[in-house]
């Protein structure tokens, strides 16, 4: 993602408004943790969502993530259903500014 980030950039993309960085479905474990909140996969993200969101703010870049109306979402991990308030409350948490929530996986 910080890939992307500095690709919008060197390439000027950011300059004439693409100021969005959007993950899609597979950002996260296959369970959460004992408080029921989700977890990113830190092979994909080592410094979790806060890090990577901070470090795209520093780019002047917004960061929006996935989830789903569902117990699981189209790959089978954690879907919001019953958990919508944990899941917006730790997006917030993590200073993610948009949430794709979809009708995937049931």
């Amino acid at each position: 993602m910080l890939d992307v980030g500095h690709f919008f950039i060197s390439s000027g993309l950011r300059d004439v408004g693409y100021n969005w960085i959007n993950t899609d479905d597979g950002w996260d474990t296959n369970s959460r943790d004992a408080n029921g909140k989700l977890q990113p996969n830190l092979l994909k993200f080592p410094d979790g969502i806060v890090g990577l969101t901070k470090q795209l703010g520093d780019m002047n870049l917004s960061f929006g993530i996935y989830t789903a109306e569902s117990s699981v979402v189209c790959s089978g991990r954690p879907g919001s259903l019953f958990q919508e308030y944990t899941d917006a409350q730790t997006f917030v948490e993590w200073g993610v500014k948009l949430v794709k929530n979809d009708n995937c996986g049931e």
